[in-house]
């Protein structure tokens, strides 16, 4: 029988037995994190140096007498590997979830839209509403008070209690009058808040209602903002009436586009950015 090639892959004979193994083996691994293709390399072995104790190794006509491996503990290049492996895992799983949560926005907006802020919408309608509110909220930012996306100026687009949006004007006057055409919460650095529903009175009278306060964390995602007396504009007169009051709410998902807040009491706040 001819002898094999020696660029035959290489195996080893142990005298006492018939067991073949190969002498080494590679493999490539692919580092998604390159944009250039570029793969890590992790080699499982040289050909010298299977850890076979004093058992003699035959290998393509040639006996070695192996080496017991320096250590088992991974290399350098292996312990980047791993971590390069790990970031790259990441990075693809957070770009999911953003995809995701974009979809959902979008969905969300679209079910909200010309509902009156969710005044008009069927049980069937906020059921709906809700269980998109809790998907977003289960993928939300941590600590979204620390993000510089909470400032800014935010119109009511829902809620899940149409008189809690506008307070005592929406659930008094407000749905004996045509909807009213604004209510907008606007957020200044470090810790102002304005609060402003527009509406026109009887359809010929413009009229507001605005409440200015300062808002206070209680934690990573609920705050307790105070307001001053709310101020009523009806065409040109204007006046403050009431007292101070305040109230919690929770930020529990937030965007470039919506902030999703939930009051003291479970109830719903979707607030659409306004650019």
């Amino acid at each position: 029988m001819a002898a094999a090639p020696a660029s035959a892959s290489l195996t080893s004979s142990v005298r006492s037995g018939s067991v073949q193994a190969p002498i080494s083996a590679s493999r490539s691994i692919a580092n998604p994190a390159n944009s250039n293709n570029s793969r890590c390399l992790v080699s499982f072995g040289r050909p010298d140096s299977f850890n076979l104790g004093n058992v003699a190794v035959r290998s393509a006509g040639r006996q070695i007498t192996p080496r017991a491996l320096p250590s088992s503990r991974p290399s350098r290049v292996d312990r980047e590997c791993v971590r390069v492996r790990a970031k790259a895992n990441v990075v693809t799983s957070a770009a999911a979830t953003d995809s995701e949560a974009s979809e959902l926005v979008d969905k969300l907006l679209s079910m909200v839209n010309d509902t009156d802020r969710g005044a008009a919408m069927s049980d069937e309608g906020r059921a709906a509403v809700t269980a998109i509110v809790e998907q977003l909220e289960a993928v939300g930012l941590e600590e979204p008070l620390k993000s510089p996306l909470v400032f800014g100026a935010w119109e009511v687009a829902y809620t899940s209690r149409p008189t809690a949006a506008g307070g005592y004007y929406r659930s008094i006057i407000g749905r004996k009058l045509p909807r009213s055409k604004d209510l907008v919460q606007t957020i200044y650095p470090p810790n102002g808040v304005d609060n402003l529903v527009e509406f026109d009175a009887l359809s010929l009278i413009p009229g507001s209602i605005s409440l200015k306060g300062k808002f206070e964390p209680l934690d990573n995602k609920w705050v307790r903002a105070v307001f001053e007396a709310p101020n009523l504009a009806l065409g040109p007169l204007k006046f403050s009436y009431g007292g101070e009051s305040s109230v919690r709410l929770s930020v529990s998902y937030l965007d470039e586009r919506v902030r999703i807040g939930r009051g003291s009491q479970g109830s719903i706040f979707v607030f659409a950015r306004r650019t």
